[in-house]
């Protein structure tokens, strides 16, 4: 069995969005696991809140420079936007992924996983 892995960029840490955009839409995902399912080959894909990464880094020292604020309190301020109020770790998204490629995710295809610590977004 074949294992086509989609990763989405992280999700904005604030946006604006229409009330068009909580209509059911059917995903990408969801569409491409229809096409492949005959050929036994799952997709589904991770989306990732903030994780500590590099880009993070970058993003947070951004964000303390735009505020005039600390990179402690800058990272605070970003790691807020999750119920867990912290950046995931790499490890965590890449036990995700793992899991999605194992054969214990084998009757799964066409989901959207969410490893975003219960990010909230504002409207």
């Amino acid at each position: 069995m074949a294992l086509l892995a989609v990763a989405c960029a992280p999700a904005p840490t604030a946006v604006e969005l229409s009330p068009l955009a909580f209509a059911p839409v059917p995903s990408a995902e969801a569409f491409t696991a229809e096409a492949a399912a005959p050929f036994n080959i799952r997709v589904n894909a991770i989306n990732p809140g903030p994780i500590d990464t590099d880009r993070m880094a970058y993003l947070t020292k951004e964000k303390a420079t735009e505020l005039g604020i600390s990179v402690a309190e800058a990272q605070r301020i970003l790691a807020d936007v999750t119920l867990l109020k912290r950046f995931g770790e790499p490890r965590e998204l890449a036990s995700a992924v793992v899991f999605l490629a194992s054969p214990r995710a084998s009757f799964m295809t066409g989901i959207m996983l969410d490893i975003d610590g219960g990010q909230v977004q504002a409207i």
